[in-house]
């Protein structure tokens, strides 16, 4: 059975008009992943800006930023061993956009998936969430994944 793993993160600055990779799950040489579910939410109070572009990606280099570890759901589980990585500083070769949303940026989305509907990625390979925000806004965001 596979170890289900949950991992958020408060408070990324997103600067106007620039897209940011906000997380990146990268996996192991030894063992892929599947995303089961994630979030955005954004904490601007003006209700006439312009929404959050939020993209899906896979990638074919990784980002340069923080590592922060995920959570295993069960309190007995293991440590994951994909890396997680937030907040970009220098952004990876991003290749396919797999899925978009336009958000609003008084508010968020959370987009679990059906077990059919997980995304699989692959061994050595990146699976990110980026943002480009038309005015300056921070993000709450977070995945659910298993290994």
């Amino acid at each position: 059975m596979a170890e289900r793993y949950r991992w958020s993160k408060p408070d990324i600055a997103l600067v106007a008009a620039t897209a940011k990779t906000v997380v990146e799950l990268q996996t192991a040489a030894t063992r892929r992943a599947w995303v089961c579910g994630w979030w955005i939410s954004f904490d601007g109070s003006t209700a006439t800006n312009g929404p959050v572009l939020v993209e899906l990606l896979r990638a074919s280099a990784g980002i340069t930023g923080t590592t922060l570890a995920a959570n295993p759901v069960d309190v007995a589980g293991v440590a994951a061993v994909s890396t997680i990585k937030h907040t970009a500083t220098v952004e990876g070769t991003p290749t396919t956009i797999l899925d978009n949303w336009r958000v609003p940026p008084t508010s968020g989305v959370q987009v679990p998936f059906e077990q059919r509907d997980y995304i699989l990625v692959g061994v050595s390979a990146f699976w990110r969430i980026r943002a480009t925000a038309p005015q300056g806004v921070n993000c709450t965001v977070g995945f659910w994944f298993e290994e």
